[in-house]
């Protein structure tokens, strides 16, 4: 039975669709992946000046952090069930 070497994608939901179309998965560990874009964080300041992520926040911008777009992906073994 042929078996596929499958990185988890930005879609959490990915191992779940795979599963209803048939596939059983096995977690075989976890991996660095490099996305196509960077990863920009943007923060402001607190009143006693420590920085937190502006997520919804009116308040401006205080610094903006640029990184490589790098990020932890799991792994997965798909091989797809008998019928």
């Amino acid at each position: 039975m042929p078996s596929h070497l499958l990185p988890s994608s930005a879609n959490p939901a990915l191992p779940a669709v795979l599963r209803e179309l048939g596939y059983d998965l096995t977690e075989i560990g976890e991996t660095d992946r490099i996305l196509a874009g960077a990863i920009v964080e943007r923060f402001s300041r607190r009143a006693d000046g420590e920085l937190v992520p502006a997520v919804g926040s009116t308040r401006p911008i205080a610094e903006t952090r640029t990184h490589a777009g790098i990020v932890r992906v799991k792994r997965y073994i798909a091989t797809k069930r008998d019928e």
